[in-house]
């Protein structure tokens, strides 16, 4: 990478600190209180001279909005979207010498909830602002950095930003969250670069069960809960091919040898040969199902009797054609009991933005681990929702990029435990968002212009 200035066996080292003191702040949302992180980085830009300023939510709560100016006031920015709370984690649960909150450097990875998640990407995002502000050649574009609050919940932090910065309503593109370099994620043995163009819908769900009355039966609502719950696990969930699906293995299809590629540009083929591996897949099954997952769960009663009422919170990830009232019904039939209840408290519909062929070619070109080599890139619609969600509806094209490679077991480790970041991942994303941004921010302009 050239870039004049820039001491890059340095800013490894930088990063990575800047990471695990990042990671022993504990933002798990709720409450998140993001405020110490942000300024945090902060601190670190801001000794760079980067222009840089703090955008408080909530006492406790603040966003990160940072910006290197380019030469072009006209030209549209490129914009970094990251966020700095992060999903909760049980101690308990994790190696003892690599907590959530440890920001352990051990066996060449950094431990911590956010590692590989929002944090993780906020410092490869940082880093990529220091050295194109150190660099020789000024960018075209403003390259502006946003690390929210509340991008785990409720979006708050990216829907307080948009009102405060107009001009992220007028980006000529952003990267955020959605997806990463995969191993062996279409089951062929080779990692696949995945750049979300879009976001599942999503409903979040409160489903209640009661006690039997007196008389009529001896289950417990938390009895009757846990069977609803299992019910719900055990459903069998029907894979089918969306559109987004299909732009997938349109892709994948270019970078397959006879007869597969036919298999993959074939709906019926796809149907037949591709569909029950992908349901298989650990990760691709989101992709071409719907998904629930326990979110929350509350027993109600007093303390040593058994709860007379129990509820858990659902979040169900839904296919972009999945109809929520639908899905209450299947939900419903699935348990069959009359004492359990549903209620849909909140739901999102499905967000895409147009394939983006000039920024997958220019990752692929960074992406590519040999000369000559053509790396597997293709565009996903991811399974999480994240704030990008919110900008694509503002008419923003917005794109998941997260440039790490990564096993299965590793990207599953950021709703679980031990998540981390190995030390060269995060030195390699770096170099790679560089070139990247590099090429978006000093390109002439795009027909959105």
């Amino acid at each position: 990478m050239s870039a004049p200035g820039v001491d890059w066996e340095s800013l490894q080292v930088e990063s990575t600190e800047l990471l695990q003191r990042m990671l022993r702040v504990d933002n798990s949302n709720p409450p998140g209180q993001e405020g110490k992180t942000a300024r945090i980085l902060e601190r670190y830009l801001a000794r760079t001279g980067i222009e840089t300023r703090l955008v408080e939510l909530s006492p406790g709560r603040s966003s990160l909005y940072a910006r290197v100016r380019g030469t072009e006031s006209e030209a549209k920015p490129i914009v970094l979207l990251s966020h700095l709370d992060s999903l909760g984690a049980d101690p308990g649960s994790w190696n003892a010498e690599t907590g959530p909150f440890s920001g352990t450097l051990h066996e060449g990875s950094v431990f911590g909830r956010g590692a590989l998640g929002g944090k993780g990407l906020a410092v490869v995002h940082a880093s990529t602002l220091v050295v194109l502000a150190q660099g020789g050649e000024r960018p075209r574009r403003d390259v502006i950095l946003i690390s929210t609050a509340d991008g785990t919940r409720l979006a708050a932090g990216i829907d307080q930003l948009l009102i405060t910065r107009p001009e992220l309503s007028d980006a000529e593109l952003v990267l955020g969250p959605g997806g990463m370099g995969i191993e062996n994620l279409f089951g062929d043995g080779r990692t696949a670069h995945a750049v979300a163009i879009g976001e599942k819908g999503f409903v979040d769900i409160v489903i209640t069960s009661r006690e039997d009355p007196p008389g009529e039966g001896s289950m417990s609502a938390t009895e009757r809960l846990n069977r609803a719950l299992i019910s719900i696990r055990d459903r069998k969930s029907i894979a089918r091919l969306t559109a987004p699906m299909e732009l997938t293995l349109d892709a994948l299809a270019d970078f397959a040898p006879f007869p597969r590629d036919v298999a993959l540009r074939s709906r019926i083929f796809a149907q037949v040969f591709e569909l029950g591996s992908l349901k298989k897949g650990a990760l691709t099954r989101g992709m071409v199902t719907d998904s629930v997952r326990v979110s929350d769960f509350v027993a109600e009663g007093p303390a040593g009797l058994a709860p007379s009422r129990a509820t858990a919170k659902l979040r169900a990830e839904l296919l972009a054609d999945t109809d929520p009232a639908r899905l209450k019904q299947e939900l419903r039939l699935a348990i069959d009991d009359s004492r359990v209840h549903f209620n849909i408290i909140r739901g999102e519909a499905a967000t895409a933005s147009p394939v983006p062929s000039r920024l997958l070619q220019i990752i692929e070109r960074h992406v590519s681990r040999k000369e000559g080599e053509r790396p597997v890139v293709v565009p996903v619609q991811s399974p999480w929702a994240s704030d990008l969600r919110v900008l694509r509806r503002h008419g923003v094209p917005a794109y998941g990029f997260v440039p790490f490679e990564v096993s299965i077991e590793e990207y599953e480790a950021q709703m679980g435990r031990n998540e981390r970041l190995s030390v060269d991942n995060l030195a390699r994303g770096i170099v790679r968002m560089v070139g990247i941004v590099r090429d978006l921010a000093l390109a002439p302009p795009s027909d959105n212009e």
